[in-house]
């Protein structure tokens, strides 16, 4: 007789990220998709990086203007880009 152990594909593939060393980036890849979608192309082309580390995401924006007004909504942006990806990994986001 088979023992069956259920897990859900979530469950298995969390796992999976957690044991091996493929975690950071993936979550990397998996932010910066969130931040294009969640932003668009005309934003888009004022970012110039998307790095994740240690639960801190940092956005270079070239543009001052633009800038300032993401940096006023950062709480929000966090906020929305924690959904977007299914996790609470983002506690800081520091827009430069």
């Amino acid at each position: 007789m088979r023992k069956y152990n259920e897990q859900t594909l979530k469950s298995v593939i969390d796992e999976f990220l957690e044991r091996g060393s493929i975690k950071e980036p993936y979550m990397q890849s998996a932010i910066e998709r969130a931040w294009k979608k969640m932003m668009g192309p005309v934003i888009g082309k004022y970012t110039e990086e998307v790095k994740f580390s240690k639960g801190k995401l940092t956005i270079k924006i070239i543009s001052a203007s633009l800038r300032q007004e993401l940096w006023t909504s950062r709480e929000k942006l966090q906020t929305q880009l924690n959904e977007m990806i299914g996790s609470e990994l983002i506690r800081k986001i520091v827009i430069r």
